[in-house]
C-alpha cells in the first residue's frame, strides 16, 4: 500500500506541475494576442462601407487595375485606391455633391401622388 500511495502523490504532483504549466503558457499566449490586437488599428466598418459606396457611385471600377473589379463592375479591392485615382479627375460639383452624401445631409425627398 506505501508504493501505491507513493505513485497517487506522484501522479498528483505531476497533474498539478502540467497545470500550472498549461497556465503559464495560456497566460503568455492571452499576452502575445493581446498586444497584437492592440497594435492592429484598423479603418472603422462605417468609413470603408462609404468609401466603397462612393466608389461604386463614381464608377471607380471604370478605372481599376484589378480585373475583378472591372468584371464585377463594381468596387472589390480597397476603395480607397481607386478613390486617390478618381477623386482629382471629378468636376467639383460632383465632390461637393458625394462630400454632403457621405456627411449624411438631408436630400430633397420626392413623393408620388397615388391615383
Amino acid at each position: 500500500m506505501n508504493q501505491t500511495s507513493g505513485n497517487d502523490l506522484a501522479n498528483t504532483e505531476l497533474r498539478d506541475r502540467i497545470k500550472q504549466a498549461q497556465h503559464k503558457i495560456i497566460d503568455v499566449a492571452e499576452a502575445i494576442l493581446d498586444t497584437l490586437t492592440r497594435q492592429h488599428v484598423s479603418v472603422p466598418a462605417a468609413v470603408a462601407v462609404q468609401r466603397r459606396l462612393i466608389a461604386n457611385i463614381v464608377g471607380a471600377w471604370q478605372f481599376c487595375d484589378r480585373s475583378q473589379c472591372r468584371r464585377s463592375r463594381c468596387c472589390r479591392g480597397e476603395p480607397l485606391d481607386c478613390l486617390r485615382v478618381c477623386i482629382p479627375l471629378l468636376p467639383p460639383e460632383a465632390l461637393a455633391v458625394l462630400t454632403q452624401h457621405g456627411k449624411g445631409a438631408a436630400r430633397p425627398r420626392t413623393v408620388k401622388a397615388r391615383r
